[in-house]
Parts: structure tokens; sequence; C-alpha cells
């Protein structure tokens, strides 16, 4: 919030004297600022209880408000209350963010980028991933193969993301025999394989 929210609600308090509801063309013509800046700070001084919104664009002062112009005190941005619980990521949502940004790739060039050595069986756990991408079309295998390291290796498949519907990793649901989508809320069913 900083300045632009010290701005805004000084500007509301001022602005209040002569009418009981401020506006957003009152703001925009009062601070000068960018309407889309005016709307994103009037937003978190409403969640924080320095103003109210008594209509659409349409803004009164608060107690609280009113107090801290009053008393001059300091505005802080930052989070109200507890921080929220940072989410872990696991392996296949390390692996996802690798594939968005390589586009075209391997395995190997998966385990290479995100492995430590300390993951549990994370070639087999990565290849059943990359097979249900497949199955559900975020992902295709390409014809050409890329060389492997030994001498009576078949080569390295590689995969080209068809499918990128966001950051959150596509989930395999191993009961369901499906992968959820986070990104769009929606279930692909794996298609079985004997068909």
């Amino acid at each position: 919030m900083s300045w632009i929210g010290k701005d805004i609600l000084t500007a509301v308090a001022v602005l209040a004297k002569d009418s009981s509801c401020v506006t957003l063309d009152q703001l925009e013509s009062h601070t000068r600022l960018e309407r889309s800046r005016i709307i994103d700070s009037a937003n978190v001084l409403v969640k924080r209880g320095f103003i109210n919104r008594s209509g659409r664009g349409c803004y009164q002062l608060t107690e609280s408000g009113a107090a801290t112009i009053e008393n001059g005190a300091a505005m802080k941005s930052g989070p109200k209350g507890r921080m929220p619980r940072r989410k872990t990521w696991g392996l296949r949502q390390k692996a996802w963010h690798v594939i968005r940004n390589k586009r075209k790739f391997t395995l190997d060039d998966i385990k290479l980028t995100i492995c430590k050595g300390d993951e549990r069986n994370a070639h087999g756990n990565l290849s059943k991933y990359l097979r249900s991408l497949v199955q559900t079309g975020y992902l295709k295998i390409l014809p050409r193969k890329v060389p492997g390291n030994s001498p009576t290796s078949n080569g390295r498949q590689v995969y080209l993301l068809v499918n990128d519907t966001g950051r959150l990793a596509p989930v395999w649901r191993q009961a369901c025999h499906s992968v959820f989508d986070p990104n769009t809320s929606e279930e692909h069913p794996v298609p079985d394989r004997k068909s």
C-alpha cells in the first residue's frame, strides 16, 4: 500500500467533507494516479477497514481511517495477521515447471534439472507422470528419439508440451485413473491401454 494508500486515504478524508460519497473520478482528479492503481489501493484500504465501499466506485472514510490520518500513523504494506502457509513443490510440480519452460524435453532433461539424488524412485515416478500426461493430451511423444548414453540404447523419447493450461501441475489420480487439472478444474480420464 505504501504512499499510494496513504494518498488515497487522505484524498477520501478531504473529499468526504464536501460529499457523503467519494467517487473514483474524484479520486483520480485529486491524486492524479492511474485508475487501476486507485482501485487496487482502495480495495486494500477496504479490506483493512480504513474506508467503506458504499456503492460501486463510491467510498467513505471509517473511524479507523480517520484515526489513522489524525494520528499520522504509518501505513505499512504486507499481510495482515498470520502469514499464509507456503505450498511446497513436490517432484511432479517441479517437473511441470521444467516442462513448461523447456516445451521439448526428455525424461533425463527433467531428472537432471530437478533431482538432487535423495528422491525415492524418481525415474519411475516421473515416467508414470509423463505417461499420464501423454494419455490425456498434455504431452505428445515425437517420432524421432535422441541418442541414449549406452551403446545398446534404442534412444530416449522426446516429449513436446501441447496443452499448457497454467502454472499448477496436472495431478495424476491413480485411484480414479484420471488426471485432474487444478488450473481449469477439469478431470480427464486416462484411456484404458487395452482399447
